[in-house]
């Protein structure tokens, strides 16, 4: 488990940049092969498609399981093929899902996660979610212990189920100097509509909840560059493309233009040894 982290929260502003969040949405629900991609991205990484001690649940008929904000549906579509006794929920405000229709045990439900989920208390024996900063810092509906959204995960997960929420930190470490200044340029532009630092705090805001068991965490470096292997493989190849795209909404890049950063990032990244990390998170509700 990690060091307690402090729970300064940064609330995004009111103006927010609508132009922002429909960028990154249609990033993440347009670009297919980049979303196959990061799936496996995390699978390779972290060596599952899930780190809470969940397998046993998830081999029994009848257990229930809700995505929150999966955009593609594609984390949901590959347990389901491996679970096919657990039904799957995936909840999001987008239509545009990369999962197979013919899923048996994968429901479509859409809505948006930052007005609250539309689930009745105690429903979910798992719930997980991926970049959760892209609605738990947005959440309009006030619950106890700040508008973040983890108690309405924490809510509708039956007692003795499972949280789980993976993060990024939206940093590059050992970076070279357009890497830095693409970066920064990256958190200026997203950071004003969500909350970039959420993995600092969502340890502490998991554990204010007060229903939870003691949160597990685990902080791993993401490598850049490509000599660590398939890791670095996989992450430049789904990283890179998105922190050019968020970092250049002021003057769209023509093809050669992304093309010649791209090639540029991933150089120096090479050159520096540049990395990311990457977190996760999970507990079990005991009340």
């Amino acid at each position: 488990m990690g060091n307690k982290k402090s729970k300064s929260l940064s609330k995004p502003s009111q103006s927010m940049n609508k132009a922002v969040l429909e960028n990154i949405l249609k990033i993440d629900v347009t670009d297919y092969e980049r979303i196959r991609r990061e799936q496996q991205l995390f699978k390779v990484f972290w060596h599952n498609n899930f780190s809470a001690p969940v397998h046993n649940l998830l081999i029994r008929n009848g257990t229930k399981v809700l995505e929150v904000g999966p955009g593609s549906g594609i984390w949901a579509g590959d347990m389901a093929a491996d679970y096919p006794l657990t039904h799957f929920t995936c909840f999001d405000k987008t239509s545009n899902f990369a999962c197979p229709v013919n899923t048996h045990n994968v429901e479509f439900v859409l809505g948006d996660a930052k007005d609250g989920l539309p689930f009745d208390s105690n429903t979910f024996d798992y719930c997980y979610a991926r970049s959760a900063y892209l609605w738990i810092s947005l959440c309009k509906k006030k619950v106890t212990h700040g508008e973040y959204g983890i108690n309405e995960l924490i809510r509708v997960c039956k007692p003795g189920g499972w949280i789980e929420l993976l993060e990024y930190k939206f940093q590059i470490y050992d970076a070279g100097p357009r890497s830095n200044e693409l970066m920064k340029k990256f958190q200026l532009n997203v950071g004003s509509c969500t909350d970039l630092n959420i993995s600092d705090k969502l340890e502490e805001l998991l554990h204010d909840n007060g229903r939870l068991m003691p949160i597990r965490y685990n902080d791993k470096v993401m490598p850049l560059y490509v000599k660590d292997g398939k890791v670095a493989e996989l992450a430049v190849q789904c990283i890179l493309p998105t922190i050019i795209k968020m970092s250049s909404l002021s003057q769209e890049l023509s093809p050669e233009e992304f093309k010649e950063t791209y090639k540029l990032l991933h150089y120096e990244c090479n050159q520096y040894e540049s990395h990311m990390k990457h977190n996760v998170f999970f507990a079990q509700k005991i009340r």
